[in-house]
C-alpha cells in the first residue's frame, strides 16, 4: 500500500519518517472537489432532464481525484481523494431535487414567477434536512440494517487503490472524448453537413408497427453510460417502461377504454399522462408509506441513540448530538417559513403550516431516498418529486 508509512498522531496525521503533515483537507482537493462537482452538476444536469433520473457520481469523483492528484500532481492521500470526492458529490447531488421541479414551472410556462433567492432558500432547507435527518441513522443503516450501499462500497473500493483509480481515472477521460465526438457527428445537420449518425432511430416505423406503438431510440452513448453506472439496478425502469408502452396500452387499446377522439400516435401519450403515470406515482407513494412503516423502530432507536449521547457530554461517543438536530431542523423550518411567505403569498397561519408538512415531507424523503440508495444504489428522488407535486 502506498500510504502504509502513515499513522494517527493526537493532533494532526504524520509520516512516521518526517515531519511531513498528513495530506486531508488541501486547497488542491477543495478546488479540485468544487470545479469537478460543478461540471458533474452540469453535466448530470442536462442527463437528467432528458432521462428522467440522475446520479450522485461519487464513484466517478474518486477516480477523477486519483487521476489527478496522483496522476498529475503526483501526490494524494486517501483521505484527501475522500474530500475530493465528498464535496463534488455534495455540489453534484444537490441539483437532483431541483432539475425535477424548476423544469416544471418553464412546461407550465410560470417561468416568470421563478425567484431564484427564495429557490436558494428552499434547496438549501432542504440540504440541512437531509443531512440533519440522516446522520443520526448511519449507524442503524450500516451497522443494524447492514444495508449494502453499492455506491458507498465503490467508492471505498477505488479510494484504496490510487493504482486501480489512475487506471479508471484513463477510461473515464477516453469514454468522456469517445461520447463529445459521437455526439458532435449527430449534430452535423445542425452545422450544415449531411447526417452520418442520427440522433434517433424510429423501429416502429423500420418494422412497420402501428403508429401508436412508439419504440423509437435514441442513438445517445450518454444514455448508454447513464445505464452504465446505474448497472442492473437500472432493469427494474427498463421494465417499467415497457410494462407501460408495450403491454399496458396494448390491453387499453384492445379493451377500447380511450376516448373516441385519441387515435393514432397520440394514444400512446394519452396512456402513459392519464394511466400509467398515475399508476406509478401510486406504487411510489404506496411503496414509500410501507418503507416509513417498517423503518419506524430504527427511527426511535435513532433517536434514542442520540438524545442518550448527549447525556454523556463530551465523552467518546459515535452520534450526534440531538442539539444539532434541533437546531437543523429550526434552521431549515425558518428557511422553508421565509420561503413560502413570500414566495407563495400565503397568509402567516398557511406559510407555518406549509413548512411544518416542508419538514415532515423532508424527513420521510431523506430516509427513502437512503433506504433505496442502501439496498439497490437507485435513488428515488425524480419519483418523489412526483408525489410532492
Amino acid at each position: 500500500m502506498a500510504d502504509a508509512n502513515w499513522k494517527v498522531g493526537d493532533a494532526s496525521w504524520k509520516r512516521k519518517d518526517s515531519d511531513e503533515t498528513y495530506r486531508e483537507v488541501t486547497p488542491a482537493a477543495i478546488i479540485l472537489g468544487v470545479i469537478w462537482g460543478a461540471f458533474m452538476a452540469a453535466s448530470f444536469t442536462y442527463a437528467g432532464m432528458i432521462m428522467g433520473f440522475t446520479s450522485g457520481g461519487s464513484a466517478i469523483a474518486a477516480i477523477v481525484g486519483w487521476g489527478v492528484l496522483r496522476g498529475i500532481l503526483k501526490k494524494g492521500t486517501v483521505v484527501e481523494n475522500n474530500i475530493v470526492q465528498t464535496i463534488a458529490s455534495a455540489v453534484n447531488i444537490s441539483v437532483s431535487g431541483v432539475i425535477f421541479t424548476i423544469p416544471a414551472l418553464y412546461i407550465m410556462g410560470l417561468h416568470e414567477e421563478i425567484n431564484t433567492t427564495y429557490f436558494f432558500l428552499a434547496t438549501a432547507a432542504g440540504a440541512i434536512l437531509g443531512i440533519t435527518f440522516i446522520i443520526p441513522l448511519r449507524k442503524q443503516m450500516i451497522e443494524i440494517d447492514r444495508l449494502r450501499f453499492p455506491t458507498g462500497t465503490a467508492v471505498a473500493t477505488v479510494l484504496k487503490t490510487p493504482g486501480s483509480g489512475i487506471e479508471k481515472a484513463r477510461l473515464l477521460f477516453l469514454g468522456m472524448a469517445v461520447s463529445a465526438a459521437v455526439y458532435l457527428v449527430q449534430q452535423f445537420p445542425v452545422l450544415g453537413l449531411p447526417e452520418i449518425i442520427p440522433e434517433y432511430i424510429d423501429l416502429g416505423a423500420i418494422l412497420h408497427l402501428p403508429e401508436w406503438v412508439s419504440l423509437a431510440m435514441a442513438l445517445s452513448l450518454m444514455v448508454f453510460g447513464m445505464g452504465l453506472i446505474t448497472g442492473r439496478n437500472g432493469l427494474i425502469v427498463l421494465a417499467g417502461g415497457i410494462l407501460s408502452y408495450y403491454i399496458i396500452t396494448p390491453i387499453v387499446k384492445t379493451l377500447g377504454w380511450l376516448p373516441s377522439d385519441v387515435t393514432g400516435g397520440a394514444i400512446s401519450g394519452f396512456v402513459y399522462a392519464n394511466m400509467t403515470r398515475p399508476l406509478g406515482i401510486g406504487m411510489l407513494l404506496g411503496g414509500s408509506i410501507a418503507g416509513l412503516i417498517l423503518s419506524m423502530p430504527v427511527i426511535i432507536v435513532a433517536l434514542k441513540s442520540i438524545a442518550n449521547a448527549s447525556k454523556l457530554g463530551t465523552g467518546r461517543n459515535e452520534e450526534l448530538p440531538i442539539k444539532y438536530l434541533y437546531a437543523g431542523i429550526a434552521l431549515a423550518f425558518l428557511l422553508l417559513l421565509i420561503t413560502t411567505y413570500q414566495l407563495g403569498g400565503l397568509g402567516i397561519g398557511r406559510s407555518l403550516l406549509t413548512a411544518l408538512v416542508g419538514v415532515a415531507w423532508i424527513f420521510v424523503a431523506s430516509l427513502l431516498v437512503a433506504m433505496s440508495t442502501g439496498m439497490t444504489d437507485w435513488s428515488p428522488v425524480s419519483g418523489l418529486s412526483l408525489v410532492s407535486s
